[in-house]
């Protein structure tokens, strides 16, 4: 039997869930992939902690087929998101940033040796633009999806929901309405935005229709 290596492009993890290990304190900061073309890697980091550039983490992004694992020198600190209140501050006689941001962006120089994994678990990928209903407890509530995988989701509610409450859920895509129910998986406040709750949901059931429609979603969103 001829095994083939499969093969990926930079569209297979942009977008994506990416953590990010820094060599020299093991600190760790997540985000996501915005942009990976050739070298250069963009990655969208939510945090608060001291960047200076040379800094040289080791990264992992965990893409549609597969993970992508390699070493990548910060080059630089841009501000993501004005509206959010960042700020990207210097530090006076250094090349250090410090983060006191909701959001920004690094911008880094992939190293030798990239590799390729399988990936352990369903990826996830940001999506932006599409808002649905929950219903839990008798109560329904507009939510945002804030992103999305091929065993769930994650949302922003204006209400706590409880762990592990079972909800009924109908999401806007731009593939059709998606109905279906989903179990609580995790619900904590959201630091970006007061008064809101993150919610992590399983997806338990998905009608005939719904299902393939899912899936073409979370492939092609």
């Amino acid at each position: 039997m001829i095994h083939t290596v499969p093969r990926y492009t930079p569209k297979d993890f942009i977008g994506t869930r990416l953590r990010l290990h820094r060599v020299k304190d093991a600190a760790i900061f997540n985000g996501w992939l915005r942009s990976f073309f050739g070298s250069r890697v963009e990655a969208d980091v939510n945090a608060s902690k001291v960047l200076e550039i040379g800094d040289t983490f080791r990264m992992e992004a965990n893409g549609q087929r597969g993970n992508f694992i390699f070493e990548a020198t910060l080059q630089s600190v841009e501000q993501l998101d004005m509206g959010a209140n960042g700020v990207v501050a210097a530090i006076e006689g250094t090349s250090a940033r410090l983060l006191e941001a909701r959001m920004v962006t690094l911008v880094l120089m992939i190293g030798p040796q990239p590799r390729y994994a399988p990936t352990p678990q369903p990826f996830r990928i940001r999506v932006t633009g599409i808002d649905g209903m929950v219903n839990s407890s008798g109560s329904a509530l507009e939510a945002s999806l804030l992103d999305v995988s091929s065993e769930g989701f994650a949302l922003f509610s204006k209400r706590e929901i409880r762990l592990g409450d079972t909800i009924r859920f109908e999401i806007a895509t731009p593939l059709g309405m998606v109905r279906g129910d989903g179990q609580v998986m995790n619900c904590r406040p959201a630091p970006d935005h007061p008064g809101f709750h993150r919610v992590g949901v399983k997806v338990i059931d998905l009608g005939r229709l719904d299902a393939p429609r899912w899936a073409r979603v979370v492939q092609e969103y």
